[in-house]
């Protein structure tokens, strides 16, 4: 779950059951793209997370999912996702899709493509890792992201780092001016709360807000 404005935003996080307990994705996701599976998981975690926010249990809720390159290039992907949305009377806005911006530097001509045709069906779009690279808010000009996740290194520290706090800030007051959202992640402490929301974020993501949990439904 994450903490500010808009209340009821969450971000699915995908595990998987083993012998010896959870094993993260950082594990099993290499794995299963050197196997070319990474579209039929996106698309399996995008069916459930659609199946869930149509359900009576989460009406109030929107949910981020993360969507891998692989899929970010598939043209088919966007109608896919608008005839699940369609087919569980679910409002596009609800589901945030959520890309590195890596990925989408790499890839502008898909993202851009997936950008328009996902914004018809009302989705909302996150750009994640953001800031790091060198005209990270150029690339808004050609995806029109509605979230930027600042990248993990902004907050590594943030209470004894000068230079990422003013980061922090000079990032927060750019966005505002273009009217997008801003979300931390990885936010483990009070301090760096109290001194995200000062310098103008919108959002902080992290266990210390709230333990990640195993959704039911």
């Amino acid at each position: 779950a994450l903490l500010g404005s808009e209340g009821n935003l969450s971000e699915l996080l995908l595990r998987m059951d083993g012998a010896q307990g959870l094993v993260l994705p950082s594990i099993f996701m290499p794995v299963a793209a050197r196997h070319g599976l990474l579209p039929a998981i996106d698309r399996w975690v995008l069916r459930e997370a659609i199946r869930l926010l149509g359900s009576s249990g989460f009406s109030q809720q929107s949910f981020f999912v993360k969507i891998s390159t692989p899929s970010l290039l598939d043209e088919k992907l966007a109608d896919w996702i608008g005839e699940k949305l369609r087919e569980s009377s679910v409002d596009g806005q609800r589901l945030i899709l959520e890309f590195q911006e890596n990925e989408v530097v790499t890839n502008l001509r898909h993202a851009r493509r997936f950008s328009q045709q996902t914004r018809v069906l009302g989705c909302r779009l996150a750009l994640e890792r953001f800031g790091v690279g060198l005209n990270s808010f150029q690339l808004l000009d050609h995806v029109d992201a509605d979230f930027l996740k600042l990248d993990r290194s902004f907050v590594n520290d943030l209470a004894r780092n000068a230079e990422n706090q003013r980061r922090v800030r000079e990032i927060a007051q750019q966005a505002q001016a273009r009217g997008k959202e801003t979300v931390a992640e990885w936010v483990e402490d009070v301090n760096s709360v109290s001194l995200l929301f000062a310098a103008g974020i919108s959002y902080v993501q992290g266990n210390f807000q709230h333990e990640p949990e195993r959704l039911a439904g």
